[in-house]
């Protein structure tokens, strides 16, 4: 007789470990930094062609450095090193992630991802800066997206002589 209940026990908690470990396979990201990135999403969507002409046209594209993984968010094409978590509701995007390849206190836009341009970030604690500080500062990446599309910026830049 207590053989059935101990058998009982054992499935249960392989049962449980089983669904444990499922569920801390697939890489999910914060919802602080979630929420971060669409209040970005939103004040660029309310402010930004009144900054300057157009700039909505271009795609808030993130790469999200958080702990062990890159998350990269509204990506037309991500590369085959990525792997799809799903559409994020809060995001309005689909989710994708691999393996940290950038280092975790990065602030900068550049080709990141397959030649297109990225805000590529660490989370707020990484990089040093409080929330506020850290969805402006991904608005002001986004100022440099809107400015290398630009005809000539590359040029444009170098005439600065600010290297």
């Amino acid at each position: 007789m207590k053989e059935k209940p101990m058998k009982a026990s054992l499935i249960i908690i392989l049962l449980v470990l089983s669904i444990s470990a499922f569920s801390q396979s697939t890489p999910h990201m914060r919802e602080a930094d979630k929420v971060g990135i669409a209040e970005a999403q939103r004040l660029a969507r309310l402010y930004a062609n009144e900054i300057w002409e157009g700039m909505s046209d271009n795609a808030f594209t993130v790469l999200l450095i958080e702990g062990e993984n890159e998350f990269l968010i509204n990506h037309p094409y991500p590369d085959t090193t990525f792997s799809s978590i799903g559409v994020d509701s809060l995001l309005g995007s689909e989710v994708f992630v691999r393996s940290q390849r950038f280092l975790p206190n990065f602030l900068a836009t550049f080709p990141a991802v397959n030649g297109r341009n990225c805000i590529v970030v660490g989370t707020p604690e990484q990089t040093g800066i409080n929330s506020t500080a850290w969805i402006i500062t991904r608005l002001h990446e986004y100022f440099h997206i809107h400015q290398y599309t630009r005809p000539n910026c590359y040029q444009w830049a170098d005439g600065l002589a600010m290297a």
